[in-house]
């Protein structure tokens, strides 16, 4: 909680129920926060940070259950076309280079 709001931090991430879900009503927020969770504890929302580049270090995170999301994360613009996954369980850790020729 943070100023009677709940919130939800995996790493150097976070987020707060009014922010994820700022359209739902508060209940829908909760739930949403509780469907984030979910998606952390079982490796489908994971941290990506960038490898070299500028903004090396830098973290967020993605989630995996979106087709493109590792190629979204390697091409965005001002990234360094290198990232590291770093997962819950850690079923998903794993490091990706666009030069590799694979995401």
């Amino acid at each position: 909680m943070r100023d009677d709001e709940p919130s939800l931090g995996f790493g150097p991430w976070h987020t707060h129920a009014t922010v994820w879900a700022h359209f739902a009503e508060p209940r829908e927020q909760d739930e949403a926060l509780a469907e984030l969770l979910l998606a952390i504890l079982e490796d489908q929302l994971v941290i990506c940070v960038d490898v070299g580049g500028p903004h090396d270090g830098s973290a967020g995170v993605i989630d995996l259950r979106e087709p493109t999301a590792i190629t979204d994360a390697l091409t965005e613009p001002g990234g360094s076309g290198h990232v590291r996954l770093l997962s819950w369980g850690g079923t998903k850790d794993a490091e990706h280079r666009l030069d590799d020729g694979q995401p």
